[in-house]
């Protein structure tokens, strides 16, 4: 560097060398700057631009302001869309004209050099001013024909352009005219001779290659006033027929009317009677016709009345060989998928029994012979309920207790007036073969003896009044076996207060010993005689 440069770095603040931070740029791209003399903000404008050189050089020598250049936002046009301009001298009103116009170039041309009242060859043929007439044309291959006034032509017309060939006659706009009539008429003839048919044909559906398709008659109105249509046709208005007889030959008569009336001609206030529809036959015809004699519909085939079957009848009242059916649809629905013959039905005559009734045989599978075991059984269904459910051989709550094939019946409780039986089957059993009665079982009630104590009485032949005898008897085993026969003494000293047991006149009492010393002292009484002398 000289020192002319770092001089010049020498006079850069902090700030302005932090600018040049980072920077890439060359010698000689810093150079382009050299001498430009835009603000800060104005090579601002070009931040983001992404242009070459080439084509920001495209603006050079411009001198369009922004406003002349936006003219071109949005416009689509190449280059040659846009020379079509070149060197038009036409005004907006005059370009304005082709605004809606849909003809190519080739038929605009068909107007130049066409001149009004002339006939040019390969031209469109305009009517003069005055007159309206285009003069003799003879035979002409031209395009479209526009008159309002008479155009007569004595010889063939052939419209040989492959589109629509049109003939319309009216008025112009701006006229308050009656239109006028379109006549085509067929040659008159003269003398003898007949008139002509009118023919109109049509042109088939095209055919391979460019050939000229034949045409085809598709209308004939012949000397008799008959219009022949040699294919389909189509009224889109309505169709008057004033004949005696209208004729249709057609197989198939399709009709959107959804209500077709008959005999409208009918003044009378009254339907006609025998009006209807016949189905014609060579033999018998099928007729639907209406009788004013009931009045009623009658449907026959020849004079025999036929049979109608359709999936529903609607009627407020049915006759059925000449007996009125009284009864009411719902009544008559009880028959509704009913197969039973009559004789089957007739089962039911005499029934006296309600709906309610029969209705319990509903669902019913069981025999005659499963059904008459009820004969002559008087339970009620609430008792015949006792069984539903049950098992043989097993108790089940609120049902009755079949006993099983070997005669058991398992519980696992078992309750008498409302009281369990807390007993177990063993203790139950003990009273298997018992016969007393509950008065002598009752006898045990309150009894507190074991078994060894009561197998005391085992082999008592006792009765009751001799058992009783022990009522209030204190004696001991060993005391009453005293009397029992006994021989064994005891060595004792008697006293005069120790007693003795003596019959007294089939009563048991005990005696003092005193009271025998006095009854052997009396010796009057006892037949003792002790010469005088006393016990002491």
């Amino acid at each position: 560097m000289t020192s002319g440069e770092i001089n010049a770095f020498a006079a850069l603040t902090s700030t302005e060398i932090g600018i040049i931070d980072g920077l890439t740029s060359t010698t000689a791209e810093l150079n382009i700057l050299d001498g430009v003399t835009s603000t800060a903000a104005e090579l601002n404008i070009m931040d983001g631009v992404t242009s070459t050189t080439a084509e920001l050089n495209i603006l050079d020598g411009v001198t369009s302001t922004t406003a002349e250049l936006n003219l071109l936002d949005g416009v689509t046009s190449t280059t040659a869309e846009l020379n079509i301009l070149d060197g038009v001298t036409s005004t907006t009103a005059e370009l304005n004209i082709l605004d809606g116009v849909t003809a190519t170039a080739a038929e605009l041309n068909l107007i130049d050099g066409s001149t009004a009242g002339t006939v040019v060859a390969g031209k469109a043929i305009i009517a003069a001013t005055s007159s309206k007439n285009i003069g003799t044309l003879g035979t002409v291959a031209c395009g479209a024909i526009t008159t309002t006034g008479l155009l007569s032509i004595s010889s063939d017309i052939t419209f040989a352009k492959a589109r629509d060939a049109n003939i319309t006659i009216g008025a112009q706009s701006g006229e308050n005219i009656a239109g006028d009539h379109m006549v085509i008429g067929a040659g008159e003839g003269t003398g003898t001779g007949a008139g002509g048919s009118v023919i109109i044909k049509t042109s088939p559906t095209g055919s391979s290659g460019t050939s000229v398709n034949t045409n085809a008659t598709a209308v004939t109105i012949d000397t008799a006033k008959k219009a022949t249509f040699a294919g389909a046709v189509e009224i889109t208005g309505d169709l008057t027929v004033s004949g005696t007889t209208t004729t249709v030959d057609s197989t198939t008569v399709n009709l959107n009317d959804h209500n077709i009336v008959l005999d409208s001609g009918n003044g009378a206030v009254s339907v006609a009677d025998g009006g209807g529809i016949t189905l014609y036959s060579t033999s018998d015809d099928a007729t639907f016709t209406y009788n004013t004699t009931g009045p009623k519909w009658e449907m026959k085939l020849g004079s025999a009345y036929e049979d109608l079957q359709v999936d529903d009848i609607i009627a407020a009242s049915i006759t059925l060989g000449g007996t009125a059916v009284t009864s009411t649809a719902a009544e008559l629905n009880i028959l509704d998928g009913v197969t039973s013959t009559a004789a089957e039905l007739n089962i039911l005559d005499g029934v006296t029994s309600t709906a309610a009734e029969l209705n319990i045989l509903d669902g019913v599978t069981s025999t005659a012979a499963e059904l008459n075991i009820l004969d002559g059984v008087t339970s009620t269904a609430a008792e015949l309920n006792l069984v539903d459910g049950s098992t043989a051989g097993t108790i089940i709550n609120s049902k009755a207790v079949i006993y099983s094939g070997a005669g058991n019946v398992n519980a696992t409780t078992f309750s008498i007036a409302g009281t369990a039986i807390s007993s177990t089957a063993a203790e139950l059993n003990i009273l298997d073969g018992v016969t007393s009665t509950a008065a002598e079982l009752n006898i045990l009630d309150g009894v507190t003896s074991t078994a060894a104590e009561l197998n005391i009485l085992d082999g008592v032949t006792s009765t009751a009044a001799e058992l009783n005898i022990l009522d209030g008897v204190t004696s001991t085993t060993a005391e009453l076996n005293i009397i029992d026969g006994g021989t064994a003494a005891t060595s004792t000293t008697l006293a005069t207060a120790d007693r003795m047991v003596i019959n007294d006149a089939a009563t048991m009492v005990q005696v003092a010993l005193s009271d025998l010393v006095t009854f052997l002292e009396d010796g009057a009484t006892s037949g003792f005689n002790i010469d005088g002398g006393s016990y002491s």
